[in-house]
């Protein structure tokens, strides 16, 4: 039996998925965030399906290993899942790119307030490798960036790297994540709308 799944029932799976490996407090999960691929399927998405999903994701959120296990490749909030076990540790970008945080309006008001960008009890601070090209900034990479993105902050990189304890790391589906509880406001190189 061959699935087929619209692209609205991709993104419905994709979305329960992501919760399940990312966020669900009862699972056992490895330390590079991987799941049997069985305990998914407690959650009523058969193994058809799954594989349906990862391979039609575009994003590239997901990786399954050796047949019976399954992760989002970034994203957690599950603490027994280390970013230096289960993303690539990097020490900066490529020259002529930016890194980028992607948010709406509303939330860019909370992060001025607070004094910088929360990692909003997820293991690392999201970010996106884009370059800036006729006033605009582009993504290099499938993910990293909101669609709802309202507000793109641009963060100096060599100003973020001095601070004290600061990782960044490259998840498979080139997502930064930083691993700091607070980017401040003075790592900002600007902001555009």
């Amino acid at each position: 039996m061959s699935v087929q799944l619209s692209k609205k029932q991709i993104i419905t799976f994709s979305k329960r998925l992501s919760y399940i490996l990312r966020h669900a407090t009862n699972i056992k999960r490895s330390k590079d965030g991987y799941v049997l691929i069985s305990i998914i399927e407690e959650y009523g998405i058969n193994k058809e399906t799954l594989y349906y999903i990862v391979e039609n994701d575009g994003k590239d959120r997901f990786e399954i290993k050796d047949e019976i296990y399954v992760r989002a490749v970034q994203g957690h909030s599950a603490k027994e899942v280390s970013l230096g076990a289960s993303c690539e540790s990097i020490e900066g970008i490529p020259p002529n790119t930016y890194l980028v945080h992607g948010t709406t309006s509303c939330a860019l008001k909370e992060i001025q307030s607070s004094g910088g960008i929360s990692r909003m009890g997820r293991n690392g601070i999201h970010c996106a490798i884009m370059e800036y090209i006729d006033g605009k900034y582009y993504n290099t990479r499938k993910s990293g960036i909101r669609t709802n993105a309202e507000e793109l902050l641009v963060i100096d990189v060599e100003k973020l790297l001095k601070l004290p304890d600061v990782k960044m790391y490259e998840a498979l589906n080139g997502v930064i994540l930083i691993d700091i509880e607070k980017v401040p406001c003075d790592c900002f190189e600007a902001v555009h709308i």
